[in-house]
C-alpha cells in the first residue's frame, strides 16, 4: 500500500463516518426531536389560547356577578320603595299638599294658580300626581321655596321649573312638583270596583 492510499483511506473513512453520524443526528432531529419540539409548541399555544380564554371567562363572570348585585339592590330598593316610602293617595296627599303649603308659607308666598294631573303609571302599581303651582315673589323667596321642598321629609319631586323676570323686579315661577302614590286596589289587595251600568 502506498502512502497516497494509505492518507486516503483514514480521510474517506472519516468523511464516512461523519455522513453517517450527521445522517442519524438528522433522522433523530426529524424522528423524535422535531415532533417534540412541535408538541411543545403547540402545547404551549394551547396553554395561551386556554389562559386568555380563563381570563376573558372570569372577567365574564365578575361583570355577570357585578349585574346580578346591581339588579338585587334595585329590588330591593324598589320594594322597599313600595312598601316604606309610597303610600296610598288617601292617606299621604294631604299630607304632601300640607307640606307643599307649609313650604309656601315659609317662603312668605302664594300660589296665584294651581293645577292638577293625575297619571296611572304602566307595569307600576303606582298613580303619578303633578301639582302645577304659579308662584310670583323675589327670587330669593322663590329659591327659597324650592330650597324647602327639596328638603322636606315628604317624597316630592320638582320635575319641572320655568322662571321668568318681571317688570316689577320680581320674578314668576312655574313649577311642577310631583308625587307618587300607591294604588287604592294595591294597597287593600282588592280588585278595583267596578261601577255599576246604568
Amino acid at each position: 500500500m502506498t502512502g497516497r492510499a494509505f492518507l486516503r483511506s483514514p480521510w474517506r473513512l472519516a468523511v464516512a463516518l461523519a455522513l453517517a453520524l450527521l445522517l442519524m443526528n438528522a433522522a433523530v432531529y426529524f424522528g423524535l426531536t422535531r415532533p417534540r419540539q412541535d408538541r411543545s409548541r403547540r402545547a404551549e399555544e394551547l396553554s395561551a389560547e386556554m389562559t386568555e380564554a380563563l381570563a376573558r371567562e372570569r372577567a365574564e363572570v365578575k361583570r355577570l356577578r357585578r349585574r346580578a348585585r346591581t339588579i338585587e339592590a334595585n329590588r330591593r330598593d324598589r320594594k322597599r320603595f313600595l312598601s316604606e316610602i309610597i303610600r296610598p293617595q288617601s292617606q299621604a296627599l294631604p299630607e304632601d299638599l300640607d307640606a307643599l303649603e307649609l313650604a309656601l308659607r315659609q317662603a312668605g308666598l302664594m300660589a296665584e294658580r294651581r293645577t292638577y294631573r293625575r297619571e296611572e303609571m304602566r307595569d307600576l302599581p303606582l298613580v303619578r300626581l303633578d301639582h302645577q303651582i304659579v308662584v310670583s315673589g323675589a327670587s330669593q323667596r322663590l329659591a327659597e321655596f324650592l330650597r324647602l321642598i327639596e328638603r322636606s321629609p315628604r317624597f316630592i319631586l320638582i320635575s319641572g321649573i320655568r322662571l321668568r323676570q318681571e317688570a316689577s323686579g320680581g320674578a314668576k315661577l312655574e313649577a311642577t312638583l310631583s308625587t307618587f302614590y300607591r294604588r287604592e286596589d294595591e294597597a287593600s289587595g282588592a280588585a278595583p270596583a267596578r261601577r255599576a251600568s246604568r
